[in-house]
This record gives structure tokens, sequence and C-alpha cells, in this order.
């Protein structure tokens, strides 16, 4: 079995689903303006050339946050695009916390004139069913308990996009298009579709592949991202050797020899005794 952690996936096999891609496709303006309009719906005049890993932090003690590419329209309003592949259980608060820090960033230091925040749209693509309804776009704004049909305009927008939706209700055929595309970004699936806005982030998705300082990029970035995963496993089985070690420590004082060995010899065995030392 390979280790994916180990191996690099070429870079003209990626699809717009893997990070590197979709970050350098959305750095252009026009690619950025076309998947807005495509997810949207509507004319998105974007003012900017997007930001890709642009971070926020408010006090220098307060977690930072990295958004992946974010940018502007005429109307000062502030995209933020986000590619999530893995359903960690917790993209709801954690889209809540990314929308705290982006508003905080909007005023300056003493200033009160709320009415001054940009207007905002979180907009997250993932290929699972984030809240399980088949739909391929879930729209979230403030809405009233009490009056259910009334929508509370804050100025924020936060949309979920299912690559895998089964329900075509209230989306175009170009957006269930392009979220195929996305999964699988191949000339095939490019022909298939009748939109000229997918058809051309499909030539810019063959340009960049194309690049050589793309592949450089990828090759540097990829690295990064491998020593960093190696350093986490390394701080790991340094963290696991001094919990044995110190399990040990505590066995020999108890003089609990048979334990020693048998833990040792069996995994379940050995936890057990992490566990009622308060090791585990």
């Amino acid at each position: 079995m390979t280790d994916d952690s180990k191996t690099r996936k070429p870079l003209e096999e990626l699809n717009l689903l893997d990070d590197f891609l979709f970050g350098v496709v959305l750095e252009d303006k026009q690619n950025y303006r076309d998947i807005l309009e495509i997810i949207l719906e509507e004319e998105v005049p974007l003012l900017q050339h997007a930001q890709m890993e642009k971070v926020f932090r408010y006090l220098p003690v307060t977690r930072s946050v990295r958004m992946d590419v974010v940018a502007i329209d005429e109307d000062n309003k502030i995209y933020d695009a986000e590619m999530q592949v893995k359903n960690t259980g917790n993209l709801l608060k954690r889209e809540r916390f990314y929308q705290a820090h982006l508003d905080v960033s909007l005023l300056k230091p003493g200033q009160v004139a709320f009415d001054r925040l940009n207007d905002t749209c979180l907009i997250m693509i993932m290929p699972f069913d984030l809240l399980g309804k088949g739909r391929y776009r879930y729209t979230c704004k403030i809405h009233c308990v009490e009056e259910p049909d009334m929508e509370v305009e804050d100025g924020t927008v936060r949309i979920f996009l299912n690559t895998r939706g089964t329900n075509p209700e209230g989306v175009s055929t170009e957006l269930i298009d392009f979220l195929h595309y996305v999964e699988h970004s191949t000339s095939e699936n490019c022909i298939s579709t009748g939109s000229e806005r997918i058809r051309r982030i499909h030539d810019s998705v063959q340009i960049i592949k194309a690049r050589e300082d793309v592949g450089v990029r990828y090759m540097k970035e990829w690295e990064r991202d491998h020593y960093i995963r190696e350093e986490a496993r390394e701080e790991g089985r340094e963290e696991e050797r001094l919990r044995l070690n110190e399990l040990t420590k505590l066995l020999l004082q108890d003089e609990r020899m048979e334990d020693i060995l048998r833990g040792t010899e069996d995994l379940e065995y050995q936890i057990e005794l992490l566990k009622e030392y308060g090791l585990y």
C-alpha cells in the first residue's frame, strides 16, 4: 500500500479539488470571476487579483486564520473561496470562527461605525454533503425563528457546495457541470458542458499545468508540507517514547515486572496500563 504522504501526485493529474491547483487557478482574476458567477448565478465585477493564503490575526496572542483565496468586488464585498476535501466534523463552527476574524480585521482599532463593515461571502467547496440534504448548493443566511420567511440582513452569507449532489433543484446546469468538473478536471468533462466559462477555466488549467514556474512552486510546496508532516510524526514518536519510559519507570517502582513484559508484547494491555497510570 502506497503512503500518499511520501508520494507526490504529478501536477498534470491534479483536479481543482486539489488545494494547490485551485489556489493557483483563482489567482487569475478572470478565473475567480467566472467561478463566482457560476456559483452565485449573477455578475461579480472583481476589483483586483485574489490573495492566496491571506492571514488574519486580531492580536499577537490570538490564533491566526488562514483563508485560501480572498478577493473583493466593486461594491467592496469580500469573497473567500475554500476547498475542503475532508469532513472534520467542525466545519460550521470553523466558518463561524473565520467570519469573526474577518469582521474584526475590517475595522480599525476604536472604530465603532459598524455600518462600514464590508459585506462578505464565504464559500466552501466539498466532495461530500455537509448538511445531508442532497443539494449541490446550500446558501446560509440569518433567519428569524419566529418569522421563518424573514431574512435578517447583516451582510454575511455562507455557501457550502457539494460536488456530489443529487438534487438539482434551485441550481443551474452550469453549476452542476462545474462541480463535476472540480472533481474531474478533464478535457472530456469540459467538452461535455455548454458553458463558455467552464471552458475558459479549463483552458487556464491546461496552461497553468504546463508552466515551468508553477511546477517548481508545486514541488516546493509539496516538500514543505512533507517536512511538516514528517516533523509532526517525529514529535508524535518522541511523545510516545517518553510516555512508555514513564510507564516503565512507574511499573518498576511498583515491582510489576510481569506487567512490563506483557505490555511489551500486548499493545492492548499496554494501553490499559497507560490508562491506569493516567498517561493515555
